[in-house]
């Protein structure tokens, strides 16, 4: 796995504080025609402790190889990073995000 891009954002919620960590990776996945790259996305979220004075980490979740396509895949980063897309439940956020790329592609074209 190779990361590929990595940033962060600071988010207030109520009495807490949140830092949210994104990475676009690649993998190397075995294909009917042979080896190809596929992009992820890993997110994890850590929980400000004024007790410790340190982020502790709180949740992590990943989808691997969601897609062939780095611009596809940088794309969807960005809409993480910006806030536009929450890592409730990545696999969800992805299959809806995927739909939504692929309807607009065809109305472009």
């Amino acid at each position: 796995m190779e990361r590929i891009l990595k940033n962060e954002r600071r988010v207030e919620g109520g009495c807490k504080r949140y830092l949210l960590r994104y990475t676009l990776v690649s993998n190397g996945f075995p294909k009917e025609e042979g080896e190809g790259i596929y992009y992820g996305i890993i997110a994890e979220q850590f929980v400000w402790t004024d007790e410790g004075e340190r982020w502790e980490a709180q949740d992590t979740a990943q989808v691997k190889g969601f897609s062939e396509s780095l611009e596809e895949s940088m794309a969807f980063f960005e809409k993480m990073v910006q806030g536009e897309v929450m890592p409730v439940s990545l696999n969800e956020i992805v299959d809806d995000w995927k739909s939504a790329f692929y309807v607009g592609s065809k109305e472009s074209a």
